[in-house]
């Protein structure tokens, strides 16, 4: 398609919607033509927050390892001064898995892989920025809080609306706790 743009050297500005956003085309016209084309897209971003729990009454075996749904009930604490900062980017370059500034291990990288195709099953590339502000496997859920923040960060990111069963029946497929 060209577009004509009569009697003007401006540039036009439009934004196209995609399934996962969008991007902007800025249109520099040359004699009322489309003279160049620059892409400037927009990569959606969220970030989430989830604190880690210490188990007062643990509980013991599953009544559905599938789901990861305990056998019998279990009493926890929320222990609110710690939390797990999780920034997921919808559509960036390439997967990468970030874990308190580092590269994820190869185990922790699938995980989150796994649980992002979960969420969407055609996904785009994402980048996962994880960070907690307390020691990570010390007894204090980090991968619960890291999953939480994971799949609520990941559904804003990715445009989805979904309920807090849905994201909660998510985030237990990747964490033991």
């Amino acid at each position: 398609h060209r577009i004509q743009i009569p009697g003007t050297n401006r540039a036009l500005i439009v934004w196209v919607q995609g399934r996962h956003g969008g991007c902007f085309l800025v249109c520099s016209p040359s004699a009322g033509n489309l003279g160049s084309l620059q892409l400037a897209k927009r990569v959606p971003t969220a970030t989430a927050i989830a604190h880690p729990n210490i188990a007062v009454c643990k509980y013991w075996g599953k009544r559905d390892s599938g789901l990861n749904l305990p056998a019998v009930p279990s009493l926890s604490l929320t222990v609110a001064p710690f939390h797990t900062r999780t920034c997921v980017e919808w559509g960036a370059a390439q997967d990468e898995v970030f874990l308190n500034h580092q590269k994820a291990d190869d185990e922790t990288h699938q995980k989150v892989l796994r649980l992002l195709s979960l969420l969407d099953p055609w996904r785009p590339r994402c980048r996962v920025e994880s960070e907690n502000n307390f020691p990570t496997a010390a007894g204090l859920a980090s991968s619960s809080s890291g999953m939480a923040a994971l799949v609520l960060a990941a559904s804003a990111a990715s445009g989805q609306k979904r309920s807090v069963e849905e994201l909660s029946a998510l985030a237990r497929q990747g964490s033991g706790s």
